[in-house]
């Protein structure tokens, strides 16, 4: 099971797209263990993190081609 920091690590968004779209349920974790209070740990598998990579059109950032997303990344953040 692949948790959702990692799944945030994984694709072209930003942990808030990830985090509203969980809470808007476009996004449904594989499973989630309760936490203190009303806190949960989302996991996913990989199967369903490729579901959603294809659904929304995002880009799985792989080890071999991450040090180029991260240079275009950084390209576009300086404009």
């Amino acid at each position: 099971m692949i948790s959702q920091i990692e799944f945030v690590r994984m694709v072209s968004v930003q942990s808030e797209t990830i985090d509203r779209y969980i809470r808007e349920s476009k996004i449904i974790p594989d499973l989630e263990v309760p936490m203190s209070g009303n806190r949960t740990f989302k996991y996913f598998k990989e199967d369903t993190i490729n579901k959603y990579v294809k659904e929304f059109g995002w880009q799985l950032i792989l080890p071999s081609n991450m040090k180029a997303f991260r240079k275009t990344r950084l390209y576009k953040s300086c404009r």
